[in-house]
């Protein structure tokens, strides 16, 4: 078994000569870098406020109607 794990790392390079697609051949920003520059975006920003808003909005009612009604047998449990 280590035979061949040896021969692996010698035989096999760490990257193919041609990138087996066109997106895995481009270059690509760190992280943390295209965080920042997602953050520092006008238009994800007021994309991301519209919808944590309506997520928000979303889960708010259905705790607030959740025990309204579980008195007439509704229940977020699924029994067999």
């Amino acid at each position: 078994m280590s035979i061949v794990a040896v021969l692996v790392l010698l035989l096999f390079k760490s990257k193919p000569t041609i990138p087996p697609s066109v997106s895995a051949g481009e270059q690509r920003d760190p992280f943390r870098k295209a965080i920042r520059k997602l953050v520092q975006t006008r238009a994800f920003m007021l994309l991301f406020f519209a919808f944590s808003m309506g997520l928000g909005t979303f889960n708010a009612l259905a705790t607030m109607v959740q025990p309204l009604v579980s008195d007439y047998g509704f229940s977020s449990v699924r029994t067999i």
